[in-house]
């Protein structure tokens, strides 16, 4: 009989090591205030006096033409399906949002491969007071539609609020 020799091998292991727990400053906790109801926030906000028309606004100091010249194609493109209605949120107003939705979801979807940017083609102004009013011809590959919007000033940027299209 052969002797027969074991092979022993040792493999490493490596094993991660926790970290140990950072020490953590007990701060004393302050009591929080309950948050306002829905009703008890109408009520505050009823409340809260108006602007006085003393103070002074801030004016925007964009060119309302230039904004709108900007705006029209997005918004055109709200309606026809090639972008989401909460990429123009910031510069209408709820109500023009909520419309904006209602008239896309009621547009078919366009053709694939079939997009183009669209480009405006006459824009006009008219400034009314504080308002500046717009009609556009703005043509999206497809048609040319007439879009008619009204910009107000808004914390300091202009605002679309209301706004029609064809």
């Amino acid at each position: 009989m052969g002797t027969a020799t074991l092979a022993h091998t040792t493999q490493l292991r490596v094993r991660p090591v926790p970290r140990p727990p950072r020490a953590v400053m007990a701060v004393p906790a302050e009591p929080q205030e309950p948050v306002p109801t829905l009703a008890e926030r109408v009520v505050i906000g009823r409340t809260i006096p108006p602007p006085r028309a003393d103070e002074p606004s801030t004016a925007p100091q964009a060119d309302a033409t230039q904004v709108a010249q900007t705006l029209c194609g997005p918004l055109v493109e709200v309606v026809v399906g090639t972008r989401s209605a909460s990429q123009v949120a910031r510069w209408v107003t709820p109500h023009v949002l909520a419309r904006l939705r209602q008239r896309a979801r009621l547009t078919p979807a366009p053709p694939q491969g079939a997009y183009r940017v669209p480009v405006v083609r006459r824009l006009v102004t008219c400034r009314l007071g504080a308002a500046v009013e717009v009609a556009a011809a703005v043509d999206d590959s497809r048609r040319t539609r007439a879009v008619a919007m009204r910009l107000e000033p808004h914390h300091g940027v202009w605002r679309v609020t209301a706004l029609e299209l064809a």
